[in-house]
């Protein structure tokens, strides 16, 4: 049985959602200024596979950072009322996800393997019944804990996966470049021409 849960322990699990979720802005932020513009060179569902998941990820840290604030601010019957609509637009979220990210793994499953798609899924589910399953029809603070926890597991997990995937497109090279460019570099140096090497 979970104890009582403190402000402080729900204060400290929403300042690391906001911190990891400014970083995950800063990063998306940094990629679509220097890193999408290569997407259409590399021609494959990656583009759309970052938008889904970068909105996936972002909405699970929203879930965790508003459900810690939720329950500090206000009493559980109303963080349950309010939980119920924003664990489904997180599952909306998930639902374009799973879509984009069969599509890359079909089309590339060395990046992704096709069953990773569907891996989120029940993690997912489980933590939006948990506060339901553990606290029944009037969940408390202690009843909403489990939920925190594995929704933040979850998006660490999502943030390392769409990671991945951004290495996997800069190993992809820019336009016009590619693993031979170093050789053609040595055929620019100069050959001693026909006369010379013929002799006097």
């Amino acid at each position: 049985m979970i104890g009582s849960v403190s402000d402080d322990f729900l204060l400290a699990i929403a300042g690391i959602a906001a911190t990891l979720m400014g970083l995950l802005l800063v990063g998306v932020l940094f990629f679509v200024e220097t890193g999408l513009r290569q997407l259409d060179h590399v021609g494959l569902g990656a583009a759309p596979y970052l938008r889904a998941g970068a909105r996936f990820v972002l909405a699970l840290y929203s879930l965790v950072l508003g459900l810690a604030l939720g329950l500090v601010v206000f009493e559980p019957g109303w963080v349950a009322i309010a939980f119920a609509p924003a664990g489904l637009a997180t599952l909306a979220t998930l639902v374009a996800f799973t879509r984009h990210a069969r599509r890359l793994a079909r089309e590339r499953p060395d990046w992704l393997h096709p069953i990773s798609a569907w891996l989120p899924w029940p993690p997912a589910l489980l933590a939006l019944g948990l506060p339901w399953a553990i606290g029944g029809f009037s969940p408390d603070r202690e009843a909403f804990v489990p939920t925190l926890l594995l929704t933040g597991g979850l998006a660490l997990i999502a943030t390392a996966s769409l990671v991945l995937v951004t290495f996997e497109l800069a190993a992809v090279g820019t336009p016009g470049r590619s693993a031979a460019s170093p050789a053609e570099g040595v055929d620019d140096d100069p050959k001693p021409d026909d006369a010379s090497a013929c002799g006097p």
